[in-house]
């Protein structure tokens, strides 16, 4: 019975091909290869051979060890690791030997392997038959015993499915479990009472195939494979086994959890599901010549065997005949084998023979070696001349198209100097001093690889491309692969969409934020709360923090620190220094902000936030006393050392005690005197602000060797920091691969000489309810990219910038993922603290309290807004006369009431290019408003708003000033209100239940930045459209459905409402005689003939 009479099992028979010298010698290993189309054999003779895909062709051979069989093969890019009985071998393709150790007689002869990383280095573990576990070091090429006693001899190395146990299978049939990282004996398995087999592990499940013993010296195949649970280590229900197993190999192509369970003797496979263990597996005969001796699977496809007779067969899991078959993950051919060259020598004898006895050259098929290209004899110069600006030189004169300028008397060049020697030169500098001071080597100019291989993907600046229809046909759910709401940067200063992103995901913070709403017009906690509460719900696109950064530009504090500019930020003002200075403002804001509100918890941002610090002042001076006083921080700076090398714990003990001398005036002394001042914190906060900020060149382009190798020498040793260790050389102490910011650290305060002491921590310590000592998780990293790629064509930007903010936050679900603007993808905690020297920088790190939840009481969110009066006095200080404006709506009246399925007509028109205003109407006017703007108006698109300017008027400013011509020197026919009410009326409406109906409400929607649910809008934009043809204006569809005419002069807001509202009418009434598909098509028919006019 041959395997392909069977429908579960994915492989059909490819090629076969005998890989030793003769049938007698049989395989023992083979690999493939994860990068080329190759396969990898040992056989018992300590030979090597690598094949080709699908042919099995010889592609190279060598004896590699002479005194034993070869027990593994690990494959890479460039060769083969091979583990003999008697060392470790190294050897390119083509089978050249590159490096080889032998293994001390005192540990025996090698019979398993596993790869390895407990001493911080990748290495191999290999047990050998004297019961002795060595190591060995790729980096030094050594042999290393590990101080453990010895055991029986060892059979089998496995890493459990979890690696928190390693799994050391005897030939005694006992499994011994073990610390990876002590190798410590933690529990024996006695699996089987002869020998064992083979064993396999699966997340916390152990599987071992073996045999009993029967009388003295004979052993049996057990019947069932014995399956252990690593956690209590119990014996589970065993799997029935029809044949002897002897080979256990997972095969990831097929599932994560299928076992390919061997059977040598039978020639027979069994494809186990390690999830459901329960059902029976069934067996698959295999037709070949001879027994089973080893399996290996490729990591995109493919599965051989080797057998006793040196041959190996190859299988492929490809139904097509028409796919092509790939084994390697990149499907790379290896390079062509060199042929065997001719022997082209002529004998001279030069003491009786001449060179004209040579004759002439022979011919030849290829040139000789003696023959230069044209390109490399020609003459060109290479060099390029000094550039010089035209606009930098002083007192150019230009006459008949020639500039004459006097000699510049300090200049950074000599004369006639060429640019590219200069250039070369600052670079072997550069590297000069960074090998001296212990740091990886800088690239040459024309080393430097393309801009695009720079920034890895998912960290490239995210860009909005402009299509057919501008931004609206934009897709940006493709950018977003996770559940989460990005934020948009199509506006000025979008580097702060990585700050909210940060303070949405401190669950008390976006709680309270979301419950609070308050009458006054500039509120940050309102804005974020409105900001949370879309983030929180809407998911189809990014939403626009513009409202949230208008009342930030409105507060003095912030025009002082110059955090927002309607323009780019300056070249010489990093947005690395300007989000750690916008977060601090924000957190310190806040926390007056609470304190100012009544009935308002204000002091949770200082308790999440807040880190009590005291100053100690000593006078040294003749009069010697010393002055205390203390403030709160909400971010603590991180002092790097000036030089060398230093571990984050020592950075932060640093920073957050610090002891230094100044001279000062003293009131006590009357004089200047030295002082000691000790600063030192005394309460931890509940979420560790740190921030990260290496002093680096501004506006740096990575692209560009002068500009890459002007990095400051303080700047390099502070990177040298946040990357990884360089690794170290033979004979040197091992250096772990931790990264240099740790997932967790414990902060201990009150400590016996004062300072704080830090020091990692993993997930098993527990966090004490304590002031002094807490356990802090890394929660948040934000980073500054250098993406120096220009913009592709057809991108939309605020503003073209080469650095933009990342940032990788651990959401409520405890996963990670990184937030670029409006591209959301997932991540881990080893990208969130991988950072890299060129394009990848830290600015801010947020480490939360782990008792967090059990220490911040959590609010419940409300809805603050759903029982809102929207009749309440919009302003109690507008001026009489505006109040004495007539009103153009009428409100509802006592018994009306707004719920659930109420339908309400809107309309909104934008009078300004800088902020907009706002007017909302019923098909009977309930509401008709009209936003009064702090920010001037440049256009007041009376066409299409309705809005006038009337000159010599003055208007009342929400800051009891009187501000004419300026701000609001229109006088509208209608009702002033702030754009903060109406947000407020709207959203209300919205948490009310109420269905909106309008013309183009989503672009509305989405300026006025409010989430309405898609069920509450009735959009008639949409309702009159065929998809993939244009939009039809709202005169149109009023003229051709309704048979009136609007919008003739300017518009009206709320004729455009009614006309709504009355086009949703119609639309429900041809729907219901299903005639509405056929008006549609007319309607366009009627368009294309007069210009959609």
């Amino acid at each position: 019975m041959d395997w392909t009479d069977f429908i579960d099992f994915p492989w059909t028979p490819l090629s076969s091909a005998q890989i030793t010298f003769d049938h007698s010698t049989p395989i023992t290993s083979a690999a493939f290869s994860p990068t080329h189309e190759v396969v990898w054999f040992g056989d018992e003779t300590g030979r090597i051979s690598c094949h080709d895909i699908p042919e099995l062709n010889s592609y190279s051979a060598a004896f590699v060890s002479p005194g034993g069989p070869i027990r593994g093969l690990i494959a890479d890019a460039i060769g083969v690791t091979s583990i003999a009985s008697d060392g470790v071998y190294y050897n390119t393709m083509g089978c050249h030997s590159r490096s080889s150790c032998l293994m001390p007689a005192v540990v025996g002869a090698a019979t398993s392997h596993l790869q390895h990383s407990h001493t911080g280095q990748q290495s191999l573990l290999i047990g050998t038959d004297h019961g002795v576990l060595v190591t060995y070091n790729y980096a030094n090429n050594r042999i290393d015993q590990l101080n453990i006693s010895p055991t029986a001899p060892v059979h089998r190395l496995v890493m459990s499915g979890d690696s928190r146990a390693l799994c050391i299978g005897l030939s005694t049939g006992s499994v011994d479990l073990r610390d990876p990282r002590t190798f410590e004996r933690v529990h024996t398995v006695v699996a089987h009472q002869g020998a064992l087999a083979d064993l396999a592990s699966y997340q916390n499940l152990l599987i071992t195939a073996g045999y009993s013993r029967r009388g003295m010296y004979e052993f049996v195949p057990d019947a069932t494979l014995k399956v252990y649970d690593l956690r209590t280590f119990r014996e589970l229900s065993p799997v029935p086994a029809p044949v002897p197993i002897t080979t256990l190999h997972w095969i990831d192509q097929v599932s994560g959890s299928t076992l390919l369970a061997v059977s040598q003797s039978s020639r027979t496979v069994q494809l186990i599901d390690a999830n459901d263990l329960s059902t029976p597996a069934p067996a698959f005969p295999m037709d070949c010549g001879s027994d089973i001796t080893v399996v290996a699977t490729g990591l995109s496809g493919g599965i051989v065997f080797g057998h006793t007779d040196g041959s190996a067969t190859l299988w492929n899991d490809i139904d097509d005949d028409d796919e092509q078959f790939h084994t390697s993950a990149y499907g790379q051919e290896p390079e062509p084998a060199l042929e065997p060259g001719h022997d082209c020598s002529i004998t001279l004898d030069f003491e009786e023979g001449s060179l004209s006895a040579v004759g002439d050259v022979p011919d030849c098929a290829e040139a000789l070696l003696s023959t230069w290209d044209h390109e490399i004899t020609k003459n060109k110069v290479t060099l390029d001349m000094y550039p010089v600006d035209v606009r930098e030189i002083p007192g150019l004169i230009w006459k008949d198209g020639l500039g004459i300028a006097p000699v510049p008397t300090k200049r950074a060049f000599k004369r006639n100097h060429i640019a590219s020697i200069r250039q070369f030169t600052t670079a072997h500098r550069a590297r000069r001093r960074r090998v001296q001071a212990g740091l990886p080597k800088l690239p040459l100019p024309g080393d430097m690889p393309d801009s695009k291989s720079l920034v890895e993907k998912g960290y490239a600046r995210a860009v909005v491309k402009s299509g057919r229809l501008g931004t609206n046909d934009f897709n940006f759910s493709s950018h977003n692969h996770t559940s989460y709401c990005g934020l948009d940067n199509l506006f000025p200063n979008s580097y702060c969409n990585s700050a909210f992103q940060a303070l949405f995901f401190i669950v008390p913070v976006r709680v309270h934020m979301m419950n609070h709403v308050c009458d006054r017009e500039i509120c940050l906690m309102c804005e974020l709360g409105f900001l949370f509460h879309m983030m929180a719900n809407q998911k189809e696109r990014p939403v626009e923090p513009r409202n949230v950064l208008r009342v930030v530009k409105l507060i003095p504090e912030a025009t002082a620190l110059n955090l927002l500019d309607t323009a780019d930020p300056s070249a010489d003002s990093s947005i690395s220094v300007r989000i750690q200075h916008f977060f601090a403002f924000v957190l310190e804001y806040l926390s007056k902000e609470g304190e100012q509100n009544p009935g308002a918890p204000s002091s949770l941002i200082k308790f999440v936030f807040g880190s009590e610090v005291s100053h100690a002042i000593e006078c040294l001076g003749t009069d010697s006393h010393v002055s205390r006083r203390s403030s709160t921080l909400f971010q603590i700076k991180l002092v790097y050392p000036p030089s060398g090398r230093a571990t984050f714990e020592s950075v932060l003990v640093e920073s957050l005690w610090q002891s230094y001398q100044m001279r000062v005036w003293c009131s006590h002394c009357n004089a200047y005197t030295p002082n000691k001042i000790v600063k030192c914190i005394h309460r931890l906060p509940n979420a560790l602000v740190l921030a990260a900020h290496i002093k680096y060149a501004s506006r740096l382009r990575c692209i560009y060797p002068t500009n890459y190798l002007a990095l400051s020498y303080r700047t390099e040793q502070d990177l040298a920091h946040w990357r990884p260790p360089p690794k170290s050389n033979v004979g040197s102490e091992p250096v772990s691969d931790a990264p240099w910011l740790p997932s967790s650290i414990l902060l201990d305060i009150k400590t016996s000489d004062g300072k704080p002491a830090v020091q990692r921590v993993g997930d098993d310590v527990e966090d004490d309810i304590s002031e002094s000592r807490a356990v802090y998780d890394l929660a948040v990293v934000i980073a500054q990219v250098l993406d120096t790629a220009p913009p592709e064509k057809g991108s939309v930007l605020s503003g073209y910038s080469e650095e933009h903010l990342v940032a990788h936050i651990r959401t409520d679900d405890n996963e990670w993922v990184l937030f670029n603007d409006f591209a959301l993808n997932p991540s881990t905690l080893q990208e969130a603290v991988n950072f890299s020297y060129i394009w990848k920088h830290p600015c801010l790190v947020i480490y939360r309290r782990r008792s967090f939840d059990t220490r911040v009481t959590r609010e419940r969110i409300q809805c603050p807004t759903q029982d809102f009066d929207i009749w309440s006095n919009p302003s109690p200080r507008v001026p009489s006369f505006a109040r004495r404006t007539p009103l153009t709506f009428t409100r509802l009246g006592p018994n009306e009431r707004l719920g659930k399925g109420t339908l309400v007509a809107i309309d909104c028109e934008f009078v300004s290019v800088e902020k907009e205003e706002v007017e909302i109407q019923d098909g009977e006017p309930f509401i008709d408003y009209y936003i009064q703007s702090r920010e001037t108006i440049v256009d007041y698109l009376t066409e299409f708003s309705g809005t006038y300017q009337r000159s010599g008027r003055v208007v009342w400013s929400l800051t009891n000033l009187w501000i004419p011509s300026r701000v609001m020197d229109s006088v509208s026919a209608k009702h002033l209100t702030t754009l903060k009410r109406t947000y407020i009326v709207l959203r209300s409406l919205v948490d009310k239940g109420v269905c909106f109906i309008g013309h183009g409400l989503k672009k509305d929607f989405q300026i006025i930045n409010l989430y309405v649910p898609s069920s509450q809008v009735k959009d008639t934009v949409e309702l009159f459209w065929i998809q993939g043809r244009r939009y039809l204006s709202l005169r149109f569809l009023a003229q051709h459905v309704l048979g009136i005419q609007v919008q003739k002069s300017h518009h009206d807001s709320i004729e455009d409402a009614r006309t709504a509202l009355l086009l949703y009418r119609k639309y429900n009434e041809l729907a219901a005689d299903g005639t509405i598909a056929t008006v549609i098509q007319k309607l366009y028919d009627a368009g294309m003939q007069s210009g959609f006019k």
